[in-house]
């Protein structure tokens, strides 16, 4: 059962991540949106079926470097827009600067656990670990990954409160895409906008594998054909990855 929900979530965050990479090639060059998602799916199928998931990985590790960089040079460069933290503490209201801003505790206690519980039990970064060379690798990655993804998240945070600064009601779904459009020289914001496809092809195709895996691993090899081949498994799980390839158009 527990193989089927994370299955079904899986599935469900890579068909949105898609969706999330045919806006941005909407945003950019103006491509339809159906169209752009069909183009994502494409890049992702090409790069992903090519080596599984050591392509995943090593592209991942490439991606997530490029996003690191560029996603605090956005933050440097909006900073410097705004005239620094003390100018946006001036310029929004003081809720936004408590610990809970405008919710309530309850509330706030829900998002937490949202994104706890997704850290906690996420297959695809425990698939990393457990790929590692031996004990000592996923020790040191675990130790790296932790502060880099709190600082990940201090960079988002700080995007939207600067976008919030800078462009008053605007809409948070592409507050980062405006002030990098808006703040950043264009070669650098070009960089800043590829890292943004990075993030995005970095989740669905992640996600799609976790997915895959669960159908063919974890359901059809244990239960249905516990003596398939390498072959089969294979086929399968390319077969399936197609499958939630197509899933945006569900």
């Amino acid at each position: 059962m527990g193989c089927v929900v994370a299955f079904l979530a899986y599935a469900s965050i890579a068909g949105e991540q898609m969706i999330a990479g045919g806006k941005l090639l909407l945003k950019i060059a103006g491509v339809d949106l159906t169209l752009g998602i069909l183009i994502f799916a494409i890049i992702l199928i090409v790069y992903v079926m090519a080596d599984g998931f050591f392509a995943v990985a090593y592209s991942d590790l490439l991606q997530g470097l490029l996003m690191l960089f560029e996603m605090t040079a956005a933050v440097v460069a909006g900073l410097w827009a705004v005239g620094g933290f003390a100018s946006i503490h001036q310029s929004l209201p003081s809720s936004h600067f408590q610990p809970f801003g405008v919710f309530d505790h309850l509330t706030a206690l829900s998002f937490f656990a949202v994104t706890f519980f997704l850290l906690i039990s996420d297959q695809s970064m425990w698939q990393r670990f457990y790929a590692s060379r031996d004990d000592r690798t996923a020790t040191v990655s675990v130790k790296v990954w932790l502060p880099l993804n709190i600082y990940v998240y201090v960079l988002v945070f700080l995007t939207g409160l600067i976008a919030s600064v800078l462009y008053v009601d605007i809409d948070p779904e592409v507050a980062s895409f405006t002030l990098v459009m808006e703040v950043m020289p264009p070669i650098l914001g070009a960089i800043v906008i590829a890292s943004f496809v990075c993030i995005v092809m970095s989740t669905a195709g992640t996600y799609l594998l976790s997915a895959s895996t669960n159908v063919v691993r974890d359901l059809y090899q244990r239960f249905i054909n516990p003596k398939a081949s390498s072959g089969q498994i294979k086929t399968l799980s390319s077969l399936s990855f197609w499958v939630w390839e197509s899933s945006p158009w569900c």
